[in-house]
Order: C-alpha cells, then structure tokens, then sequence
C-alpha cells in the first residue's frame, strides 16, 4: 500500500475521486513544509516547488493498481512528477504529484474552480475548491 496526498481533482467531490472511491480515505491534511506554489489550469490545479505556502488535501492509502491508474491520469513523468514528500501531523511520507510541464492548461468541463488561501502563523494555507460564486 501507498501514501498518496492529493490537492485537486482526486478530492472528493472533485470529477476524478472516483479513482481513489475504493482506497482508504486517511483524512485532510497538509504539507509539512511552506515550499510550495499552487497554479490554477483551467480545471486543475498544479503545484510546484517554488513557493512559500502549504498545500491543503486527503491522504489516501492506495494499492498497486490505483497508483498505476493515477500514474496514467497525472501523466507521471511528463505533466506531473510523483515525489515523496512530508505531511504534517502524518508519521509517513507521502507521494504528491508535482507540476513538471509549466505551459500546459486545461479548459475542458463547466465547473468554476479557485485556489482558495487562507493565513497560518507566517505562510498560506491553499486549497483547491469549487469556486460557489
């Protein structure tokens, strides 16, 4: 089984969770480090190491075949890259995928999405949430 943070269309309520609908759902968390920069693609969000926020998402403990599915999906070494990283309050790292193709967009489906952030002590909170306006 594997640690698998997602922040975007994976969530639930989001059009691709139903992936993740038969893994075990650990909870909401976020990244323990504020090194990140959440980019808003149309209908996906990307997220990339340049920054100074946290990133907001689930945690789900995902077996071989979901993580393959998830591979094909985020195009795993092409638009997006699997890493380990750290989640806060979590004793596991965990894998995400990161924004490795900076100039691609999205603009297929009919929903409105937005990064929503919020202020910790220091650093932003983002989320990516159904924009409700």
């Amino acid at each position: 089984m594997y640690n698998v943070f997602v922040y975007g269309s994976l969530k639930q309520g989001f059009h691709n969770h139903k992936i993740l609908q038969a893994q075990e759902f650990i909870g909401r968390f976020r990244t323990a480090q504020a090194s990140y920069h959440m980019q808003h693609l149309g209908v996906y969000p990307g997220v990339t190491h340049q920054g100074n926020s946290y990133i907001q998402g689930e945690l789900y403990k995902v077996n071989d075949e979901c993580l393959v599915l998830l591979d094909e999906l985020e195009e795993n070494g092409k638009v997006y890259q699997r890493e380990l990283i750290e989640i806060a309050d979590y004793p596991e790292r965990c894998w995400m995928y990161f924004l490795v193709k900076q100039d691609v967009a999205f603009s297929e489906g009919q929903n409105k999405f937005q990064i929503n952030a919020e202020r910790s002590a220091s650093h932003q909170i983002l989320a990516w949430e159904v924009d409700k306006s």
